[in-house]
């Protein structure tokens, strides 16, 4: 396990000109209605730099997005090639979400950036309308165009069809794992969720697909043939797995062999998915050797994805942020530590399917600590206490939540806290701080 500087885990606040917009990431719910078509007139405004850049990826899905973007980086990095990437959320800092290189843009950068836009975004029609997520994505755009990256691989905030990111046009569109999340927006079907996710497909480019259920393939598949867009999905990606521990996975591929620090059975596809997108850019020009392939899955890092921060006691840290994740990180832990019993910490943001996952925890944990995070989207204790059946510990905070978990651990147990991403921070600040 790498070490750590305490100095990492502690937040940055956001600079209140940008926290001066619309945040849908503070509020309860996001909004029903978005109008892309505002946001592209605010990039004609400036002169539309997504136009500029260089060929870009684009990733929408339900889970796996982030570690498919990372796995895609590292190798395109260790490839030689400048690579932009842009995800959301964050754990610390804002500026986390916009990398060139692995390198986080600098505080000068990023006001760099805002600077040569800000006398359009204080226009009162901008200023009412834009919001944070439109002007991080405005000020990626711009910092991608003006490092003259290579390739640019961008992450879907949220759907797919109507998400800021939708502005650009890839030479690749990638779907990972559909699943229910959002559907108060995105719709309460898989069929609804797929066709949203599908907004990113462009008319006879090229589309990667994760494996998914069969009623989510079937829209793709539709959308795929109306749009004439060629389809990849990773049936043929023959990877072995032969080694999966805490460690990582140690798999071949084509008769080479590989290995990942990314933990948890549910990273193949991911792996799998990353692999088909590389097969499909090699032949827009972009040259990856086995070595880059190497070099770059032994070095890809996915922070807050079964991340052990202690291994005494074990401690996990998993942003699962939906029913799938939740039971995918559950059984790679029981995967990975067989005799292990598991203590679950556990809080959500209100406007996750909260039964389902209490279902899901009281399947397989054998105690769960229920919590609060420090936000306004998240889950009251009160509203988290009424969707478990078994009896269950509550704290109000999450440094409090860990004390209680290390106190009442047994040696035959670990601790694994999850359910979202902003309460992965939290505890990463917690620990780490120690």
């Amino acid at each position: 396990m790498r070490k750590r500087r305490g100095r990492e885990c502690r937040k940055e606040a956001i600079e209140p000109y940008l926290n001066s917009f619309i945040n849908y990431e503070r509020y309860k719910y996001f909004p029903k209605k978005v109008d892309l078509n505002d946001f592209k007139n605010f990039l004609k405004l400036i002169g539309n730099p997504q136009r500029e850049l260089s060929s870009s990826i684009l990733i929408a899905g339900t889970n796996g997005k982030g570690s498919v973007a990372a796995i895609l980086s590292s190798v395109l990095i260790h490839a030689g090639y400048r690579t932009g990437v842009y995800t959301s959320p964050h754990i610390f800092t804002y500026r986390e979400r916009i990398k060139v290189n692995g390198k986080v843009i600098s505080k000068d950068s990023f006001k760099t950036c805002i600077n040569s836009v800000k006398p359009y975004l204080d226009n009162p029609y901008q200023k009412e309308r834009r919001t944070f997520f439109e002007v991080l994505t405005t000020v990626a755009f711009l910092y991608f165009r003006d490092k003259k990256t290579d390739i640019n691989i961008f992450e879907v905030g949220l759907g797919g069809r109507l998400d800021a990111t939708n502005v650009v046009e890839p030479i690749v569109s990638v779907i990972t794992s559909i699943g229910f999340d959002h559907t108060r927006i995105l719709g309460r079907t898989l069929p609804e969720i797929a066709q949203e996710k599908c907004g990113i497909v462009r008319r006879k480019h090229a589309l990667v697909s994760s494996e998914q259920h069969k009623n989510a393939m079937k829209i793709i598949e539709r959308i795929a043939a109306k749009k004439k867009a060629y389809l990849i999905t990773t049936s043929d990606i023959n990877l072995k797995p032969y080694l999966l521990n805490d460690k990582g996975i140690h798999f071949s591929y084509k008769r080479e062999k590989y290995f990942t620090p990314l933990t948890g059975k549910f990273q193949l596809e991911n792996l799998r998915t990353a692999i088909a997108v590389l097969k499909v850019i090699e032949n827009r020009g972009f040259s990856v050797s086995k070595e880059a392939i190497g070099q770059g899955l032994a070095n890809c890092s996915w922070r807050g994805r079964f991340e052990i921060v202690s291994r005494k006691p074990i401690i996990i840290l998993d942003g699962a942020h939906n029913p799938s994740a939740l039971k995918e990180i559950l059984k790679a832990v029981n995967e990975i530590y067989p005799q292990k019993k598991i203590t679950v910490v556990f809080s959500c943001l209100r406007s996750k399917d909260k039964a389902a996952m209490a279902n899901i925890l009281e399947s397989f944990a054998e105690r769960i600590i229920i919590t609060r995070i420090d936000s306004e989207r998240a889950s009251e204790i009160e509203e988290l206490r009424r969707v478990f059946k078994t009896e269950i510990y509550e704290r109000n905070n999450i440094k409090n939540a860990i004390i209680l978990a290390r106190r009442i651990l047994k040696k035959d147990s670990l601790i694994l806290v999850t359910g979202s991403i902003y309460l992965v921070s939290e505890a990463l600040c917690v620990i780490e701080d120690k």
